[in-house]
């Protein structure tokens, strides 16, 4: 559905305290035994999640690959909660960012205990008391480096100040010789792939048009 369809007013972010270094071993392992019975599998699956701990048992490496899987394996069951015993309709999660949709500011308010107290008893996670983001859906959504809209997409402007950032970098770097100019033109088309999923053509414009100039001998 796209967010143009959604007639809500209101939505709320929440964001889990170190999601990642909270990650309990012995409840991923049970998850992953809900769908996985191969021993030799589960055995591999054990050593992957023990090779890694920050105390008690708990936390999984940001960077593995076979972190997000585990993440999300881990999340799915927030997803069943919110989906179908709080039978919300609009609600959407990225490894450990979520939003929830609602016509009601009382009614978001009223879940964040709820989600607060299921993340604690099920899954041994908490909200971090800071980041919980209550506000009018016309404000747009703060999302994955992007400010929804419910007709436009914009890019956020963290986000745009680092692309902008990055692309000087590397251009320094090829006046310096130290990069060559294939690395910089994948660079600049990885910048550009971000900005074609907004609304963002004066910025891809500038960032195209600093690239062929710095270029030219």
């Amino acid at each position: 559905m796209r967010l143009s369809e959604i007639k809500s007013k209101f939505r709320f972010k929440i964001d889990i305290a170190r999601f990642f270094d909270h990650i309990d071993h012995t409840i991923l392992k049970k998850l992953i035994r809900k769908k996985v019975k191969n021993k030799k599998t589960l055995r591999l699956i054990d050593l992957i999640i023990d090779s890694f701990s920050l105390s008690k048992r708990k936390g999984i490496p940001l960077g593995n690959v076979t972190s997000q899987v585990f993440a999300n394996i881990y999340l799915h069951e927030l997803d069943i909660f919110i989906k179908h015993h709080l039978k919300e309709p609009f609600y959407l999660r990225f490894c450990d960012d979520f939003i929830v949709v609602s016509n009601h500011a009382d009614h978001l308010k009223k879940l964040i205990p709820l989600i607060g107290e299921f993340l604690s008893k099920r899954l041994k996670l908490e909200l971090h008391p800071r980041k919980t983001i209550l506000s009018k859906l016309s404000q747009g959504i703060d999302f994955l480096g992007y400010k929804l809209f419910p007709h436009h997409t914009l890019l956020r402007t963290t986000t745009k100040r680092r692309l902008k950032k990055r692309l000087q970098a590397g251009l320094r770097d090829f006046s310096k010789e130290k990069i060559s100019g294939q690395t910089l033109h994948q660079r600049l088309q990885s910048y550009l792939g971000i900005l074609s999923h907004a609304n963002e053509h004066t910025l891809s414009t500038h960032l195209k048009n600093a690239y062929w100039v710095k270029r030219e001998p």
